[in-house]
Parts: C-alpha cells; structure tokens; sequence
C-alpha cells in the first residue's frame, strides 16, 4: 500500500503506463531493480476514510495509492483489513 502526501511533489507524474486492465501503474526504482504496482488511487474522502477495508484478497503487486492535499503527519489505523500490507509514505522530498 502506498500513502502519498502531496505538496510540491507530482504524483501523477509518479504513475507509469496503464497495465492491460487500465490500473494506474507506479514504478519504484530501487538498487534491486524497478517494481511496477498496479494502483487504486484514492483522493475523495470516502476512498481515503474506506482505504482496503474488507478486502480478502490483493495480488502482490497490486495497491492502493493515497492522495492528501496538504502534506502532514497522517495516522492510519488498519481497521477490517485482514490482508498483511506494506506501507509507504512519500513526501515532496
């Protein structure tokens, strides 16, 4: 799962191609190689307050990319989400 805040930083210009079912790519470059995660995004605040909750299942390089209009600490709470998930926080640095 990827948390996103947003200020100064362009995260559109962050999402890769569209993979073939039209999912919103992002391309992490790290030492190891690129790794492309087909991305939900979420940016209203009913997706942002709802995030993965009561999902079963999510293929590994699937996630959800959260979009914030200020950039400032944020808290997330995993509530209903039996899935194990990784999370990112990006910021405009």
């Amino acid at each position: 799962m990827l948390i996103v805040k947003r200020t100064g930083l362009d995260v559109f210009g962050l999402l890769g191609r569209c993979s073939r079912d039209s999912s919103p790519v992002v391309v992490l470059h790290t030492a190891s190689g690129d790794i492309s995660i087909r991305v939900e995004i979420a940016t209203t605040p009913g997706q942002l307050r709802r995030g993965l909750m009561w999902r079963s299942e999510m293929a590994d390089d699937e996630g959800m990319l959260f979009v914030f209009a200020e950039e400032k600490p944020r808290r997330f709470w995993m509530k209903n989400t039996p899935l194990p998930l990784d999370i990112m926080f990006i910021d405009s640095s």
